[in-house]
């Protein structure tokens, strides 16, 4: 056994040395896979991408990383499972947003929910402001009533 470990090991060394483009495929498609998963709430498949190697904080796109993904969604339970592997919570985009306020832009209420409770910054600023403005420019009242709780101020 311990011989078929060394070898598997060796195989999977030597073929990112002769083939890294091969390589970076690889991992842009399984980066791919995990933001859509994220998206989808799909935490098996998440739980699998991340044994094979995929960053949780990495994202896919300029804009989408998967705590993105997973919030504006509305899936709590991959929410979950990105924080509890490292996701930073508060991981800004391109435009400065960062998951509680495209949460909240998107009237995700238990995403917001679980964003609070695990430590998101209500007072972060992105290029249209903060959580509570998008929230209110989208129409969201509940989300409004929800970030000035968690003491978010206009």
């Amino acid at each position: 056994m311990k011989y078929k470990k060394i070898l598997a090991f060796s195989f999977t060394v030597a073929f990112s040395l002769l083939f890294p483009s091969i390589i970076g495929r690889i991992h842009k498609y399984r980066q791919a896979a995990f933001s859509r998963a994220s998206w989808l709430g799909d935490t098996k498949t998440m739980k699998v991408l991340l044994v094979a190697g995929a960053d949780v904080n990495e994202p896919l796109a300029a804009y989408i990383n998967p705590l993105v993904a997973a919030s504006e969604s509305g899936n709590p339970e991959a929410i979950h499972l990105l924080l509890d592997h490292g996701a930073r919570i508060d991981q800004r985009d391109e435009n400065g947003w960062t998951a509680l306020m495209y949460a909240a832009g998107a009237g995700q209420r238990e995403s917001v929910r679980v964003l609070l409770s695990s430590g998101a910054d209500v007072h972060a600023v992105g290029r249209r402001g903060t959580a509570l403005s998008i929230a209110a420019l989208a129409r969201h009242p509940e989300i409004v009533n929800m970030l000035k709780q968690a003491g978010a101020r206009s």
